[in-house]
């Protein structure tokens, strides 16, 4: 089996590729086709197992994988991301703003994440959050009907609290 041969040269198949505690910048990665090739082509079987899982609304098994490549290294925002996701498809709403928060403060810091948590917000009845959510993901892509749909939705949503209040 692939993990039994890897072993015998030398290593955990899953821990070498996830050694360092950083992503290579991408004028590292430009330089040095190793670094490239390591990081980002031979991904660990664990993380693609978890993606097969999520895909398959397998959540429990895929949260396992992603807390396994999380502990080979803590510091893969992409991953806080994908977990996060599982954790939102089970409705487990702190947990999976938790892993947001973790992966924009980790520097994956894109429109996607940001509509994950506005999308978030939105289920929790939070359309203030849900519009600053969409605000920061607008910063990275102006133009995108999913930000206006989702803005759309905070502002009915801010809507509807108001006239809760005056109730």
């Amino acid at each position: 089996s692939v993990g039994e041969s890897h072993e015998r040269v030398g290593g955990d198949i899953e821990a070498d590729m996830f050694h360092g505690n950083q992503r290579p910048s991408a004028s590292e990665r430009g330089a040095n086709p190793d670094l490239e090739r390591h990081f980002f082509v031979r991904r660990p079987l664990r993380v693609y197992r978890a993606m097969l899982h999520r895909n398959l609304d397998h959540y429990d098994q895929a949260i396992l994988d992603y807390n396994r490549a999380l502990e080979l290294n803590p510091l893969l925002d992409w991953i806080y991301s994908n977990r996060g996701l599982a954790y939102y498809e089970k409705r487990q709403l702190p947990e999976a703003e938790r892993d947001y928060r973790r992966a924009i403060d980790l520097g994956y810091n894109n429109a996607w994440i940001w509509y994950r948590l506005a999308n978030l917000y939105l289920d929790q009845w939070s359309g203030k959050k849900a519009l600053h959510a969409v605000d920061q993901a607008m910063t990275h892509e102006s133009d995108s009907p999913e930000g206006y749909y989702l803005r759309a939705l905070a502002n009915l949503e801010l809507k509807r609290s108001r006239a809760a209040e005056k109730c």
